[in-house]
């Protein structure tokens, strides 16, 4: 092949590589989170993990067709919150974990294909994990089970029973307004 050619080919395939970056065509990036199950045991999620304020952040899975087992979106507020999620134009069932600052479950809950209904948390989180209906159900994870990978600096190190202590030390929050 022609030296040129070459050098043409090779500035296409750059030019078609940055392009596909850009628009959005490039697989999402992944970060690695666990969950401790009821047995002390952490399993492990793909997730992605859009920036608050962005599409990425508001749309969520709405739209999608599937997910892979194992994988997941998780929502970081930034901060405490108790804002509900919804499954408007989300065609596959999802079951979402509440995670509060400190890393521990607040609430686990079911959600349908494009539900209208507010999914509210029963407790304030922070971080909110999207994944496959049943996938924390069947790996025995539930309330009270720290996360990891989820903040920079690392010490979410709880046990089972000192997270599922301070759940039941915590207060509900109001019930919110429509």
């Amino acid at each position: 092949m022609h030296p040129r050619l070459l050098v043409h080919l090779a500035m296409v395939v750059a030019i078609i590589l940055v392009w596909c970056a850009l628009s959005g065509c490039a697989e999402p990036e992944l970060r690695r989170i666990g969950l401790e199950n009821e047995r002390g045991e952490l399993v492990y999620f793909e997730v992605e993990a859009p920036q608050l304020g962005t599409d990425e952040f508001y749309q969520g899975l709405s739209g999608r067709s599937s997910l892979p087992v194992g994988r997941g979106m998780l929502f970081d507020w930034g901060e405490s919150v108790t804002t509900p999620f919804w499954m408007k134009d989300t065609p596959i069932p999802l079951s979402i974990a509440f995670i509060s600052e400190e890393g521990i479950i607040v609430d686990i809950q079911n959600m349908e294909p494009f539900s209208l209904e507010y999914c509210e948390p029963r407790a304030p989180y922070r971080y909110a994990l999207e994944v496959n209906q049943g996938e924390l159900q069947e790996n025995s994870i539930g309330v009270g089970g720290r996360c990891e990978g989820l903040v920079h600096a690392g010490s979410l190190a709880c046990s089972w029973n000192t997270s599922l202590n301070w759940l039941q030390n915590a207060s509900r929050p109001p019930p919110m307004m429509r």
